[in-house]
Order: C-alpha cells, then structure tokens, then sequence
C-alpha cells in the first residue's frame, strides 16, 4: 500500500539558535538532497515556506527521472551463530 502524500511531505521546520527556516529533503538511490530556505534571506516565513514547496516539486520529479536501483535480496542458506538450523529460532536450556 503506497503512503498517502500530504502538504508538507518531505518539508520540515527548522527553528533552532540562529537558524530558522524551511528544509527539503530527498531520497534517491541511497542519496540524501536537501535544501534550507531561510526566512531571514528570502524575507519571511511565508516566502520561504512558498520556495521550499516549489523547490521540492522541481526535485521530486527530477529525482522521478532517475531511475531506482533493483534491490538485491539477502538470502541466508545457514548462519554460524544459529545451531537450530531455522532462522529465528533458538534452544535455551
């Protein structure tokens, strides 16, 4: 089941000392995009918060047109740490 995209999806608060603003950030193939819009230099609260949206729309469908890497699962045949010969299963005695 695919998550429910809102509003303010990848967009978070950022109010800590001298740093207030809004931050973006995206995922794709194990990399981290990320952008702070600062109210102090795009002149308000308001402003930056419109940027940091516009800017997140822009990056996620440049990040669309980089293609995903297939996932390689691990298959575990045995393990030395497990006697029992089933994952997840232990003897205590």
């Amino acid at each position: 089941m695919a998550r429910k995209r809102t509003v303010m999806t990848g967009i978070s608060r950022i109010d800590s000392g001298s740093t207030h603003g809004w931050f973006v950030r995206g995922y794709r193939n194990g990399k981290t995009y990320s952008k702070l819009f600062s109210d102090r230099k795009i002149g308000g609260k308001a402003k930056a918060l419109k940027m940091a949206k516009a800017y997140r729309d822009e990056l996620n469908e440049e990040l669309e047109l980089i293609p995903k890497k297939p996932r390689r699962r691990r298959i575990v045949v045995s393990d030395s740490r497990n006697s029992t010969g089933e994952l997840g299963v232990s003897r205590t005695v």
